[in-house]
């Protein structure tokens, strides 16, 4: 079968740019890429109720062969999903000959995979002795910290939110929206807002596919959100927008996510907790 092809429309052009397949020149160049844009990780696929979402911990992270000992190892990418749980990647050309055995055992040796969850742990604990942490803001304080134009659109987004009976659960650097889902109290987040954007997330709500697909396009199509890996739609803020933007998250966002709501009180749906 020919190689399928990829086309790409560019803004203000009504004509489509076939894309042109072409290996990477140098592993480090892919590397890169992981370590920037982590969501490029198929998530979705290692779990589809719960895709995996993942934060760069270190590139080219030395390794030893023994705790204290000097470094032996080296590897391309951790990272760390949403749970905590280390994820390894090694980057190699599809034209590398290895990737098939060695590679694999490379990753899987029974010495490197502890020696990297133990340096994960040890980080972990090293930074949580030494730096406190961070406690959730508050919506006064988070209010307080946003331009004021930006400060009047978050102060609607919450009253609604809570108006409809959504959850706000506080972070440090900003806040979550949360629907409760079926009749047993869980609970999926939706948005996030944080000081410079606002942010749609599609992977806890029980969308059909056909829906994402639909709801995703519509949002683009406002010229107000443009996507933040596969399952984020990222809005940045800025004066003139956000009157179009809280339209949008009325009008769009928590009309579908009011009928998901409506829906899963009757059907039951799959939803992570988070």
């Amino acid at each position: 079968m020919p190689d399928s092809r990829i086309f790409f429309l560019a803004d203000g052009q009504a004509t489509l740019e076939p894309l042109t397949e072409a290996p990477y020149s140098a592993e480090d160049i892919l590397q890169a890429l992981v370590a920037n844009y982590p969501d490029l990780l198929p998530g979705d696929e290692i779990n589809p109720v719960a895709p995996r979402r993942w934060l760069t911990v270190a590139r080219e992270m030395p390794v030893p062969d023994e705790q204290g000992g000097s470094d032996r190892w080296s590897l391309d990418n951790l990272l760390l999903d949403q749970d905590a749980v280390p994820t390894l990647v090694e980057v190699k050309r599809s034209s590398d000959t290895r990737i098939r055995r060695e590679v694999v055992g490379q990753m899987l040796d029974k010495a490197l995979v502890p020696r990297v969850v133990g340096l994960t742990e040890a980080a972990r604990t090293a930074k949580g002795a030494s730096v406190p942490l961070k406690k959730p803001t508050s919506r006064t304080e988070f209010l307080a910290r946003c331009e004021p134009p930006v400060a009047r659109f978050y102060m609607q987004v919450l009253d609604e939110a809570e108006a409809r009976g959504h959850a706000v659960d506080w972070k440090s650097a900003g806040f979550a929206l949360r629907a409760s889902m079926g009749g047993d109290g869980k609970l999926a987040t939706f948005v996030y807002g944080y000081l410079d954007s606002f942010q749609f997330y599609f992977g806890y709500l029980p969308f059909t596919s056909a829906d994402a697909t639909a709801v995703r396009a519509e949002l683009v199509a406002s010229k107000l959100f443009e996507a933040s890996g596969n399952l984020t739609l990222e809005a940045p803020l800025r004066e003139e927008v956000t009157a179009a933007l809280l339209r949008t998250y009325r009008e769009t966002i928590l009309e579908r996510v009011a009928c998901l709501v409506a829906s899963s009180r009757t059907t039951p749906v799959a939803v992570e907790v988070n």
